[in-house]
């Protein structure tokens, strides 16, 4: 009887393992993605519509086979990219392609192994939500929207970023039509009127993008982004022999980068005098501090799994912050912009605490403070830009609220994501673990410190892959 998996989630993560699955399948298999999306592939992050929300990451990054990591640029090439979308070549022969494509790639790719795998699989997306998660007769029971049903041998939960959670000073006006929660709704801000005073919760991509979004609009109003460090989403440095190794290269190496050159760190005040030793020697070699960060980023995979819990804890509390800002940095098509507005006085950036926020009529009168000092403003508009949910307890996705609930998986001890082994399978409150119950992505980033970026993710999935062939052959 032939085998069938679901994978929950249809954006990269569930691209990926639907055809990372048909392609190292020895058997023909039943694969079934629920997306509640008409096309598989986008996600919430390759669902922008607009035209300013670029990939942050170059092309060659980017890539759903690691045997062809140049598909995405001959793709865009054959689509005709450098005619209608010139601005994504940066220079350094890197693109930075627009989200929206990005997303399109991916559900050709999809519909390509669809059509087509290795192993002669049934690929099916099911427009649909997945609600519910059991165990019976020792299969998996998942309930969808409009009371259906399936049945699985197997699930793969691939549900990726969540939309973010509305901060706790900002919800007793969570109703208030001056507020937008979710900061990716174009048609949201492009209502906002031109003049209007803007106030975005977050400083770092997502305020980014927002704020980009609205300059093209025409915005002329003022422009605010407070965060409680006021830290902005750092800048790229790309010269001569920045991807001179490939990236897949980098993070599937024996042993990585960082520790090949420092050794084993069991400490994060270790691992961060390492890198400001190492940023020191760049800087006296006249390169920027990004090549040596970008050694620790690439061996995330090896270091992180192997840090005490307490050091993650650490880790989380006082750093990971300015991880994240260094990490995650701007398109550069997103520089100029904001540039101008900031010389111009329109845009300013404010590191102050949120305190509370209350109806002002049409308005939200929002208050903050800075140290000993506490004010006041009126905002005709507030974006919540704080980034995506990362507590699956506290979401809003009633599937990763199931899988909680019915004890089929706990959230992870750092407090971001799902627990998972080394191996992706979810653990449960008690500890016990079911290899038929995996998950991917950045549900996964307590164990794995840094499955965010496309290639992370799957260097995962293609890690893991074998062991779920077997076992399904196995049953």
């Amino acid at each position: 009887m032939t085998k069938h998996v679901v994978i929950v989630g249809g954006g990269y993560t569930g691209t990926c393992a639907a055809i990372q699955l048909s392609r190292q399948a020895r058997q023909p298999l039943d694969i079934t993605v629920i997306e509640q999306r008409a096309s598989v592939g986008q996600g919430l992050a390759y669902s922008a519509t607009d035209p300013d929300h670029r990939l942050n990451a170059p092309d060659m990054v980017h890539f759903v086979t690691p045997e062809d990591q140049d598909a995405l640029r001959r793709w865009f090439e054959d689509q005709g990219g450098p005619a209608f979308d010139a601005a994504a070549d940066s220079g350094g022969d890197v693109l930075f392609i627009r989200r929206r494509d990005f997303g399109r790639f991916l559900r050709e790719q999809f519909d390509a192994y669809q059509a087509d795998n290795p192993s002669g699989s049934t690929i099916t997306h099911l427009q649909a939500t997945a609600k519910d998660l059991e165990k019976a007769d020792g299969d998996f029971l998942l309930g969808l929207d409009q009371a259906e049903t399936l049945n699985a041998d197997l699930v793969i939960v691939a549900t990726s970023n969540e939309r973010p959670a509305i901060p706790a000073p900002l919800r007793p006006v969570a109703d208030h039509p001056a507020l937008l929660g979710d900061p990716w709704g174009r048609a949201a801000l492009g209502a906002i009127p031109k003049k209007a005073a803007i106030l975005l919760v977050g400083t770092a991509l997502t305020a980014a993008d927002v704020i980009v979004s609205c300059l093209r609009e025409g915005h002329s109003g003022p422009i605010t982004a407070l965060s409680r460090r006021g830290l902005q989403s750092t800048r790229r440095a790309i010269t001569p022999g920045t991807y001179a190794v490939p990236f897949w290269s980098r993070i599937t190496a024996d042993t990585s980068i960082f520790v090949e050159k420092h050794g084993p760190q069991r400490r994060v005040l270790e691992l961060l005098r390492s890198l400001r030793r190492d940023i020191r020697a760049a800087e006296a070699n006249g390169l920027p501090w990004q090549a040596p960060f970008d050694d620790l980023r690439d061996s995330v995979w090896e270091i992180w799994p192997a840090l005490p819990l307490d050091e993650k804890r650490r880790f989380m509390r006082h750093l990971r912050i300015w991880y994240d800002i260094h990490r995650y940095r701007l398109p550069p098509q997103l520089e100029r912009p904001l540039d101008d507005a900031v010389a111009s006085g329109q845009l300013r950036y404010a590191a102050a605490h949120l305190e509370s926020a209350c109806a002002a009529g049409e308005a939200i009168a929002v208050t903050y403070r800075h140290g000993p000092s506490i004010q006041t403003e009126t905002f005709d508009t507030v974006i919540n830009c704080t980034g995506p949910d990362p507590r699956p307890d506290r979401t809003d996705n009633p599937f990763l609220r199931a899988l909680v609930a019915r004890s089929l998986a706990r959230p992870s001890p750092i407090g971001i994501g799902l627990d998972v082994d080394d191996d992706s399978t979810l653990v449960t409150p008690s500890g016990n673990k079911d290899p038929r119950l995996r998950a991917f992505g950045p549900l996964t980033l307590g164990q794995f410190g840094d499955p965010q970026g496309t290639p992370f993710i799957l260097r995962h999935i293609c890690r893991t892959m074998p062991q779920i062939v077997n076992l399904l052959e196995q049953r």
